[in-house]
Order: structure tokens, then C-alpha cells, then sequence
């Protein structure tokens, strides 16, 4: 049976304050680790974007608005407590989820499928000069 589930990629714009300011996680989502990603990015004149690229299998918008208001995972870890279900950068540091452009328009059918795109554009946007958080391989 052919799952009839949707996946998404999405890019959240990000604040240069990312750059310069740690997120409040506890010291492990720190600007300087946010640089160390991003090697090509000219720190001198920040010219160009600072962005976050995910996937997701709910809508874009709904997803923003999970990493924004720092919305908890609905089932809870094996000692009860909640699991983070968003990125401390995107919480933090979001500005605006990009809707505009084409690559973020399409519509996945699996989750492989989107996860492919997704490090694809975070690739594509590296070169181009952004700094991006995201599309890493696990």
C-alpha cells in the first residue's frame, strides 16, 4: 500500500544576529558553531542570508510556527519528559519562512525524497554564499 503522506522542504530565514548571539540551549547551539558550518560565508560584509532548510511531513507554515513557539513533540522521551521538536537557531534567530521561491514549492512523497532535496538546497544555497543550518547527513 502506497503511503499517501506529503513531505515538505522549507527555509526559514534567519537574523545575522545568528552570527554573533548563542541560542539559549544550554551552550550547544552557539554562533561559533554556526560559523564553523558555514566556512564560505563572507563575515565581513554578511551580504548574503542567513537561512535554516528542514523537512518536514505537515505544512511549512505549521512547522514554523512549531520551531517559533518552541512546541514540544506530542509523544514524550522514555523518562517522561518532553523532546525538542524544533532547532534552537530556528526558534531563536527566525524571521520568516520563505515562500516565494520554487524549490520550496514542491511537494514530496516520501520522506527519502525530501531529505534528498532538502541537503540538495542547503548545498545549492552554501554555494551561492548563504549560511545555512541544515541539510546535514546523518
Amino acid at each position: 500500500m502506497m503511503s499517501t503522506k506529503s513531505f515538505y522542504v522549507y527555509m526559514i530565514h534567519l537574523s545575522k544576529e545568528v552570527l554573533i548571539k548563542d541560542a539559549p540551549d544550554k551552550g550547544r547551539w552557539t554562533s561559533k558553531k554556526f560559523i564553523k558550518k558555514n566556512p564560505q560565508y563572507d563575515l565581513k560584509s554578511k551580504v548574503k542570508p542567513c537561512v535554516y532548510i528542514g523537512y518536514t511531513s505537515i505544512l511549512p507554515e505549521e512547522r514554523y510556527l512549531q520551531h517559533k513557539e518552541r512546541i514540544p513533540k506530542k509523544k514524550p522521551s522514555k523518562t517522561g519528559k518532553p523532546v525538542r521538536n524544533w532547532n534552537p537557531y530556528a526558534a531563536e534567530f527566525g524571521i520568516r519562512l520563505e515562500k516565494r521561491k520554487k524549490p520550496f514549492k514542491k511537494i514530496h512523497k516520501s520522506m527519502f525524497a525530501a531529505k534528498i532535496h532538502e541537503q540538495n538546497l542547503a548545498n545549492y544555497y552554501r554555494k551561492k554564499g548563504y549560511a545555512v543550518w541544515g541539510g546535514q547527513k546523518e
